[in-house]
Formats: C-alpha cells, sequence, structure tokens
C-alpha cells in the first residue's frame, strides 16, 4: 500500500503493508496493489466481513503436462465458439497453457499461436476450404 509522505495507516486492521481494512461501518475492504485507504478508491472492493479467504490451487507441471490436450480441447471449443481473445485470456485453460509454454517453451506453444492455429482452421472450415495437413 503506497501512502502519502508523513502520513501512516490508522484505524482497525489497517496495516500500512496493504491487504485488508474495515471501515468505520464495519464493511471490509480488500486494497489492491498501490491503493490507498484515504478516498476508498476506485480498486477497493467491498467485501462481507464473514467471506473467507480464497486460497490459489497451486498446479505441478506433471499435472499441467497430463492435462494438456484437455486444456487444448477446451481452447478449441471457445475458439469454436467464436470467443474474443480477451474473454479466452481469462480462463482457466488459458492461464495452464500459458504456464507450460513458460515454463517448457520448447515443448509447448505459445497460447497466442495455438489461438491463431485454431482461429484459422475454424474460419476455413467456415469458408468451406480444406484444412492444410
Amino acid at each position: 500500500m503506497t501512502l502519502a509522505p508523513g502520513r501512516e495507516a490508522t484505524g482497525p486492521g489497517m496495516s500500512p503493508d496493504g491487504g485488508r481494512a474495515q471501515a468505520a461501518d464495519g464493511r471490509q475492504w480488500t486494497y489492491l496493489c498501490g491503493a490507498c485507504p484515504e478516498g476508498w478508491p476506485m480498486t477497493a472492493r467491498s467485501l462481507p466481513a464473514s467471506l473467507p479467504k480464497v486460497t490459489i490451487p497451486t498446479v505441478t507441471i506433471g499435472e499441467l503436462e497430463a492435462n494438456y490436450s484437455m486444456y487444448c480441447k477446451a481452447l478449441r471449443l471457445l475458439v469454436r465458439e467464436g470467443r474474443t481473445l480477451k474473454k479466452i485470456q481469462r480462463t482457466v485453460c488459458w492461464h495452464r497453457l500459458e504456464q507450460l509454454h513458460q515454463c517448457l517453451p520448447s515443448q509447448y506453444k505459445d497460447p497466442d499461436y495455438l489461438f491463431l492455429l485454431l482461429r484459422r482452421e475454424t474460419n476455413r472450415k467456415a469458408a468451406g476450404l480444406p484444412c492444410p495437413s
């Protein structure tokens, strides 16, 4: 959390390193990177006090490799449905394909490249053209 020089984060539940804070009316707030408690910025979200913390599951490289074909199939289905690249980039399959490419770039293609190949294939089929082998 960044504060103006000479200011300190104060109040119940507020910490200078960011995280959660509690407003005077009892609402819980979660600060995203660089948010300041003063003025309740647009990057803060109101959360109910009873909301449990969310844990992000970790996936091993072996699990990613074992499910590679499933991620490709999901990507193919999303492309066939006509989803935009922005929407596809928010999916789990996209993130997993990205992780694989970042960890093992010589073995797994970039998801952007896979998306373009699948989009080209889908467009050729829609136009009635044969797909190159």
